[in-house]
C-alpha cells in the first residue's frame, strides 16, 4: 500500500474491510508503557523546575523529551502489535524510525509546560494543541509505515475527531498535573507523580485507540506485506529495546538526580553552616563587646558564662564567677520575698525585670537594672537563664540629685509665691494711701496750693504710684498662676460692652500719642461666660501693649468675630513696630521684652503677654500672635464654643 494519506471514497463498500481484533494483554501493556513514560516525564519536569540555569534546564529537557517521546512511540507500536488483521503486515524501517520525531517534539512541549508551578489558560491550550498535534502526527506517521495487502483509508469524520480528541486529551493530560498537585497536596511527591502519570498515560493511550477507529483496511488483491520491511517480531524486539533503554535512562536519571540532589543538599548545608558560623561569630563578638553585663546560668542558677562587662562591673573574673551562683553579688538590700518572686517569674517562663543593689568583689555597693529571661532550644524546652545587667549607679545618683533639686526648686517657688503675696499686700496698702491722698490734693479739696510746680509733682507722684500698683498686681497674679490658686468668678458678659469699656479706659493714652483707637464690635453683642475682671485685664493688657509699641499717628483696632469651631475671637491689631517671627515665643515668657531696655526704655517689666496668655488658657482658650517687623502686630484671643452663650449678632 502507499504511504499517502487516503480518505474513504463516497461509494466505498465498507463490508469488504478487514475486521481487526485487539489482544487485551498487549493493550494493557501499551497503556502501562504510556503511564511509565508519563511518570518519567513528571520526574524530568521536576528536575527542570528545580534547575535555575538555561543549560541545566536543557540538560534535563533533552533526555526527558527523548524518554517520553520514545515511550509514547513504544506505546503506539505496542498498540499496533495488539491489533491483528487477517493478512500479512510489515513496517517501513525509515518511516517507523522517523515517526518517533513528532512524539519527541510533543514530549518536549509537554515537559516544558508541566515544569512550571503555574501556567495560564492560554499557555495550557497552546501547549495542548502542539502536544496533541505532535502525537497525532506520530500516530498517523506510524500508521503510514504499515505494509500490508490492503489499502488504508480514513473516514473523514472520525479522522478529524481523533485529532480534536488528541488535542483535548493533551490539554487534559497537561492540566492533570496541576490539578492533582493542587487538589491533593497532602500526598508525597512520588504519589502525586504516580497519580498524574496514570491520568496522562490513559489520556495519551486513549488518543491512539480513538484514532484507530478512523482506519479502514480495504483488500485490493495486491500485497505490500512481502516488501522489505520490519516484521512484527522484529518490531517487538525494537520496542523491547526502546523500552529497556527507557528503563535504563530512567534509572540513570533517577540516580543522577539523586546525586545532584545530594550535592545540592550538601552545598546548602555547608552554606547554611557557614552562614550560621558567621552569625554565631557576630553574636559572640556582640556579647563580648556589649556595654551591658551578660550572665548565662543553667536551670539551677549555676553560672556558665559571663562577659567582660560583667567582670568590669562586679570585679569578679570569668574564672571566679563560672561555677558560682549569682548570689555572690547579694548585698542584703533585697528581701527574700523579692528573690522568691524573681524565681517564680523566670521558672514560669516569663521575663523578670527590676533594680538590684548588689555588692562588688571589693565590698562596694552598686545599682544595676537586670533583665532575666529563659533560653529555649529548637523544641522550646528551657535550657538556660540569661541575665542582662546594666550599671545604673550614676543614673540613680543623678535622679536622686535631680529629685532633691526639684524639691528645693518647688520649695523655693513656694517661698517666692508666699513672699510675693505678702509683699504685694504690704506694698499695696501704703500705695493706696499715696494714690488716694495725691488725688485729694490734686483736686485742691481744702484750698488751692498756690504753686503750679507742686501740682506737677503731685501728678508725677500719682502716676508713679498707679504704675507701681499695676506692677504689684501683675506680680501677684503671676504668683497665683504659678501656685495654681487663680480662681475665676464667672458670669454672663456682653463682650461688645466689655470691649468698649476697655477701649475707653485706654483712649486717653492713645490720644496722648495721636493714635487712632477704633472698635469693630457686633450689635447686639455675643454673650460670653467668663470672669469679667480677668477678661477686662486681658483686653487692657493687649491695648496698652499696642499703644506702647505703636508710633505716633498709628492706629489700633479691636475686632470681635466668630471662630470656625463656633467659638469667639477677640483681636487687637496695631500698626506698631512689630517683631520678627522668631521673637514671638520669647515675648510670651515672663519678664521678657523684645526691645533693648537700655537703648529703648519702655514701661513695664514684661509680664503683660505672659499673664494674658495664662488668663486666656485659664478660660480654656488660646492666644496667637502674627507679626511682621516694622509692619505691626495682631494678637487674637480665642474662647471655645462652650463659653459662647448667645450669638445673636448677624453682622459677624
Amino acid at each position: 500500500m502507499s504511504a499517502t494519506l487516503l480518505f474513504l471514497p463516497p461509494n466505498q463498500d465498507l463490508s469488504l474491510a478487514y475486521m481487526g481484533l485487539y489482544n487485551p494483554t498487549l493493550v494493557a501493556v501499551s497503556v502501562l508503557t504510556a503511564v511509565f513514560a508519563s511518570f518519567m516525564a513528571l520526574q524530568m519536569a521536576s528536575r527542570i523546575a528545580h534547575t535555575t540555569s538555561t543549560a541545566g534546564k536543557l540538560m534535563w529537557l533533552v533526555p526527558g523529551a527523548l524518554a517520553m517521546g520514545g515511550g509514547v512511540w513504544a506505546m503506539h507500536f505496542i498498540g499496533m502489535l495488539a491489533f491483528s488483521l487477517p493478512c500479512g503486515i510489515s513496517y517501513d524501517p525509515l518511516i517507523t524510525i522517523l515517526s518517533m520525531v513528532p512524539g519527541i517534539l510533543a514530549s518536549a512541549v509537554a515537559l516544558w509546560i508541566i515544569s512550571h508551578e503555574q501556567v495560564s489558560i492560554r499557555t495550557l491550550i497552546l501547549g495542548g494543541v502542539l502536544m496533541g498535534t505532535g502525537i497525532g502526527t506520530m500516530h498517523y506517521a506510524g500508521m503510514a509505515a504499515m505494509r500490508l495487502d490492503a489499502i488504508l483509508y480514513y473516514a473523514p469524520a472520525p479522522f478529524f475527531a481523533s485529532i480534536a480528541f488528541a488535542i483535548a486529551l493533551a490539554i487534559l493530560a497537561l492540566y492533570s498535573k496541576f490539578f492533582v498537585q493542587s487538589a491533593r497536596n497532602d500526598l508525597s511527591k512520588w504519589s502525586l507523580s504516580l497519580l498524574g502519570a496514570i491520568i496522562m498515560g490513559i489520556a495519551i493511550s486513549g488518543m491512539h485507540y480513538i484514532a484507530m477507529e478512523a482506519a479502514y483496511f480495504i483488500p485490493n488483491g495486491q500485497t505490500d506485506a512481502t516488501a522489505p520491511g520490519i516484521s512484527p517480531s522484529m518490531l517487538a524486539m525494537g520496542i523491547g529495546t526502546v523500552t529497556i533503554t527507557l528503563v535504563a535512562l530512567a534509572l540513570v536519571a533517577a540516580i543522577f538526580g539523586r546525586y545532584l540532589e545530594t550535592i545540592a543538599s550538601l552545598k546548602h548545608e555547608i552554606h547554611k553552616r557557614q552562614r550560621d558560623q558567621i552569625q554565631l561569630s557576630k553574636l559572640s563578638r556582640a556579647v563580648e563587646q556589649s556595654s551591658a553585663g551578660v550572665v548565662i546560668t543553667d536551670l539551677d542558677g549555676v553560672i556558665e558564662y559571663v562577659n567582660p562587662k560583667f567582670t568590669a562591673m562586679t570585679g569578679y573574673s570569668a574564672e571566679e564567677a563560672i561555677g558560682q551562683r549569682p548570689n555572690i553579688l547579694k548585698s542584703g538590700h533585697m528581701s527574700d520575698a523579692d528573690y522568691v518572686q524573681l524565681w517564680e517569674t523566670i521558672t514560669s517562663g516569663q521575663e523578670w525585670r527590676g533594680e538590684m543593689r548588689n555588692k562588688r568583689k571589693d565590698g562596694s555597693l552598686y545599682w544595676d537594672f537586670s533583665s532575666i529571661s529563659v533560653v529555649r532550644d529548637n523544641k522550646g524546652i528551657p535550657i538556660n537563664y540569661l541575665g542582662i545587667k546594666e550599671d545604673i549607679t550614676e543614673t540613680k545618683a543623678a535622679m536622686e540629685a535631680l529629685q532633691l533639686s526639684k524639691e528645693d526648686a518647688e520649695y523655693a517657688n513656694h517661698v517666692k509665691s508666699q513672699f510675693l503675696a505678702s509683699m504685694s499686700h504690704e506694698l499695696r496698702t501704703p500705695l493706696n494711701a499715696i494714690i488716694g491722698f495725691s488725688q485729694i490734693i490734686m483736686t485742691e479739696l481744702f484750698g488751692p496750693l498756690g504753686n503750679q510746680k507742686y501740682l506737677e509733682y503731685l501728678h508725677d507722684i500719682h502716676d508713679s504710684g498707679a504704675h507701681l500698683l499695676e506692677l504689684i498686681t501683675d506680680i501677684l497674679d503671676m504668683s497665683k498662676i504659678e501656685s495654681g490658686t487663680m480662681e475665676l468668678h464667672e458670669a454672663d458678659l456682653e463682650i461688645s460692652l466689655v470691649a468698649e469699656s476697655c477701649r475707653k479706659l485706654v483712649q486717653k493714652r492713645a490720644q496722648d500719642k495721636h493714635i487712632t483707637l477704633t472698635a469693630d464690635l457686633p450689635t447686639p453683642s455675643p454673650v460670653l461666660r467668663g470672669d469679667s475682671v480677668r477678661i477686662k485685664q486681658i483686653l487692657i493688657n493687649l491695648l496698652t501693649n499696642a499703644v506702647k509699641y505703636t508710633q505716633e499717628g498709628g492706629s489700633i483696632t479691636i475686632r470681635c468675630s466668630h471662630g470656625a469651631d463656633g467659638g469667639l475671637d477677640l483681636t487687637v491689631a496695631d500698626t506698631g513696630i512689630g517683631m520678627a517671627p522668631e521673637d514671638i515665643p520669647r515675648a510670651l515668657e515672663p519678664f521678657a521684652q523684645i526691645s533693648d531696655i537700655m537703648t529703648n526704655p519702655r514701661e513695664g517689666v514684661g509680664l503683660g503677654l505672659y499673664l494674658t496668655r495664662n488668663l486666656v488658657e485659664t478660660h480654656g482658650g488660646r492666644l496667637s500672635i502674627t507679626s511682621q517687623l516694622g509692619k505691626g502686630t495682631e494678637v487674637t484671643v480665642h474662647f471655645p464654643a462652650s463659653r459662647v452663650i448667645d450669638t445673636k449678632s448677624s453682622s459677624l
